[in-house]
């Protein structure tokens, strides 16, 4: 996956969040990533968190999770939707308002501004999910900053 098509997916993601007025944070590797987490790992998919969801935003939500026809198998504490933009994975994680945590504005371009999980809950929130992917990725960020 090449960093142009993660991009356009990002751009697309924030427009449909907004025109259904969600309120959303970049969480991840991606989030990481943006935020210049010092280590050499491509983000493969798009996670964002959102809260206080109305109905007919879930219902938006999970239309196209059912369109998709993707079966989320993540660990994850919340409702999650899982659907594609150009090829890229997007999971879009419900989580209750008490456990949003609201991210820093970031500006990617003259048209998006995005808000991105702060480092600490972005990586608080990979280790929660206890895969070996993400143990991996938190060994090579440690082993990254004590080569420093």
């Amino acid at each position: 996956m090449n960093r142009l098509k993660l991009k356009e997916a990002l751009f697309k993601l924030d427009t449909l969040l907004k025109s259904l007025d969600i309120d959303y944070v970049i969480t991840g590797t991606l989030a990481l990533d943006i935020l210049g987490v010092p280590i050499d790992y491509m983000p493969n998919d798009i996670d964002v968190q959102v809260w206080d969801l109305s109905k007919e935003q879930r219902a938006e939500l999970q239309r196209l999770h059912d369109l998709a026809g993707i079966n989320s198998n993540e660990a994850y504490d919340s409702i999650c939707f899982s659907f594609l933009i150009n090829g890229i994975k997007i999971n879009v994680i419900a989580v209750s308002s008490t456990m949003a945590t609201y991210g820093v504005p970031v500006q990617i371009n003259d048209l998006h501004t995005v808000n991105v999980q702060e480092i600490k809950y972005a990586l608080a929130d990979k280790m929660k999910l206890r895969r070996p992917k993400d143990i991996e990725y938190r060994d090579a960020i440690l082993t990254n900053i004590l080569s420093l």
